[in-house]
């Protein structure tokens, strides 16, 4: 039922994205503004990437098997960091033309009216995109989902920035239209770069936050039998976690004894904290 939910959703972004692509880009081209032409490019590359998103969420969900031991949510990662280097190509693009047409400003047409209503619209569909897509990130614990919300986001600030553009060049501020371009182009960089540095983080087996260590050692602190924790190495695996962790015990144990309080250890984190894929425990005897 969850996934045919996720789906159905999935399949909601797909064609919004689709609609608010086709509509920008003929109405920017029509209306003769920069701002909502590049806009429309930048949509119609979050279209691409809603499909890529289906794809690659699909083969994320599947079960592990005998090559992929520790599942397949890495592929999430990967997408989120080709969407931050197409987000980040996008930008730099758009920075480039942009620039080239303030050159040969003689060539300026002002922007038709109507392009300011698509605008607006265009707004109010990216926002509402945002809060759905982040809605489903939380509920389907999705990473993939998380950064499609970013970017979104960061599209509902860019096409507010064509919104005041169009505005001000209808009111004889011509360059606006421009400055308007230029300005998305760098929220769609720099919302890139930062999606770039989280995508990395989920790939190279970084530590989670402090607070999450902290809860995690405390809770093996409090198990019985446990004098202290000696050494703890926590790594993400995307939405969830690894825990290695050597501990002391009273060194006059049996080895059964130890290998119980070992058990409840490992037993514990992963009840305790649902993130918790697998927490690997170590026993050293408690120095004198």
């Amino acid at each position: 039922m969850k996934k045919i939910t996720l789906y159905k959703s999935l399949t909601i972004i797909l064609i919004l994205n689709f609609l608010l692509a086709a509509v920008k880009l003929s109405f920017g081209l029509l209306g003769n503004s920069i701002s909502l032409t590049n806009d429309g490019i930048n949509s119609a590359i979050d279209f691409v990437l809603s499909i890529m998103l289906v794809i690659t969420i699909n083969f994320s969900n599947k079960k592990s098997d005998k090559n992929h031991p520790y599942g397949h949510e890495k592929f999430e990662g990967i997408f989120s960091l080709i969407i931050s280097f197409l987000i980040v190509i996008t930008g730099v693009f758009l920075v480039i033309d942009t620039i080239t047409r303030m050159i040969n400003f003689a060539d300026y047409l002002e922007p038709k009216t109507y392009t300011l209503i698509i605008a607006i619209i265009s707004v109010v569909v990216k926002i509402f995109l945002f809060k759905f897509t982040k809605s489903l990130s939380q509920k389907f614990s999705q990473p993939g989902l998380k950064a499609d919300s970013v970017n979104h986001f960061a599209d509902a600030l860019a096409t507010s920035v064509v919104v005041i553009g169009i505005l001000l060049s209808l009111l004889g501020y011509k360059e606006f239209d421009y400055i308007a371009s230029l300005i998305i182009a760098i929220i769609i960089a720099y919302s890139g770069v930062k999606l770039f540095i989280e995508a990395t983080s989920w790939l190279v087996d970084q530590a989670p936050n402090k607070d999450c260590l902290k809860a995690i050692k405390e809770y093996i602190l409090s198990c019985e039998g446990v004098i202290k924790v000696d050494d703890m190495k926590v790594r993400m695996h995307v939405t969830k976690l690894y825990v290695d962790v050597e501990i002391s015990v009273d060194r006059n144990l049996s080895l059964i004894a130890a290998h119980e309080i070992a058990e409840k250890v490992h037993l514990g984190v992963e009840e305790e904290f649902e993130e918790v894929i697998h927490c690997m425990v170590y026993v050293n005897p408690a120095k004198k």
